[in-house]
């Protein structure tokens, strides 16, 4: 996994004065943590590591010693305030709220269940609300609602990928937007975000290298969205692990191509089918049994190449009906 291990620094510490500058056999022992994180076994290392600190001098002699850190506000009331701020600083990839099941977790206490989630403004380069994808045991009866989708790069994302189930998930009553960030795999170290901008996104299929089903997507409604987007609403399942009743009514979906990133991409990360190229309808469906789209809309606003210009686009699924119309 690659990831950023953030080490929040205070000069001012009060049982300790200038604590993180303390020597150590002639090393400072903010420097100390840093290294140690670095030389962690390969699996658990960090593909970047940065102090945030509240001083300058912290900064510098992370430096001296081939440490990254920055520079944060000294008035920060406690570290988990430095630390969100560090992630805006860098432009970290990250979710604005996760529900998962992982497997320790869902063994010890078990089902994810009975979130609600209202009345939010929500800003990620991420999902705004993202379900998965580690989904070892249940996850169920989430609701958002009311909320503002701010620049995230996806609404919300509901994912099985280890043998799960998730199920009664309930959306209702977002406005805003989304849209595609840069992707920089090729870049060690660069933020890769998933997602391409889309306002709805539903996936069950295998974790790449894995095999057998994915696990269970059941009872997933969406309701009153208008949101603008960059690509499609998109579900999809495979065959030995299909959607399972999947509503939608009342979205009301603006395509229009806002940022400087190039369209025509389908992203089912984390799994084998990655990242591919892939023509742009409004509403996308693989393995769903059961969809229903009412009373929906989509406006396709200014030229895209990627856009297909097509309203729907299903395969393998059973049991569809579709009221959703292209407005010129």
């Amino acid at each position: 996994m690659t990831h950023t291990v953030l080490i929040p620094a205070r000069l001012q510490s009060t049982r300790l004065p200038e604590k993180p500058l303390a020597d150590i056999a002639g090393i400072p022992m903010v420097v100390r943590v840093a290294q140690r994180v670095m030389q962690a076994d390969a699996a658990d290392a960090a593909a970047r590591v940065v102090v945030a600190a509240d001083h300058a001098r912290i900064v510098q002699v992370c430096r001296d010693f081939g440490i990254e850190a920055i520079l944060t506000d000294s008035r920060h009331a406690s570290g988990s305030d430095r630390l969100a701020q560090a992630c805006a600083l860098l432009q970290l990839p990250d979710d604005a709220i996760v529900v998962k099941s992982t497997g320790p977790m869902s063994r010890r206490y078990g089902a994810s269940e009975n979130v609600a989630i209202t009345g939010c403004i929500l800003h990620s380069r991420d999902s705004a609300l993202k379900i998965g994808t580690e989904t070892h045991g249940v996850i169920r009866n989430v609701t958002l609602s009311d909320c503002v989708i701010d620049d995230c790069s996806r609404a919300v994302g509901v994912w099985v990928r280890d043998g799960g189930t998730v199920e009664d998930i309930h959306v209702h009553h977002l406005t805003g937007c989304t849209r595609r960030y840069a992707d920089s795999y090729q870049l060690p170290g660069a933020p890769g975000w998933w997602g391409k901008g889309e306002p709805v996104f539903v996936s069950a299929t295998p974790r790449k290298g894995k095999t057998g089903p994915a696990g269970v997507i059941r009872r997933v409604s969406f309701d009153h969205l208008y949101l603008t987007s960059e690509s499609c609403a998109f579900a999809a399942g495979e065959p030995d692990s299909e959607i399972q009743d999947l509503r939608i009514s009342e979205m009301h979906l603006t395509l229009q191509h806002r940022g400087t990133q190039p369209g025509g991409l389908f992203d089912e990360q984390p799994s084998a089918r990655h990242i591919y190229p892939h023509a742009i309808p409004a509403l996308y469906a693989r393995c769903v049994d059961g969809l229903t789209v009412k009373d929906s809309t989509v406006r396709f606003v200014g030229e895209n190449e990627a856009w297909d210009g097509s309203v729907a686009e299903l395969e393998h699924c059973r049991r569809a009906k579709l009221e959703l119309e292209k407005l010129v």
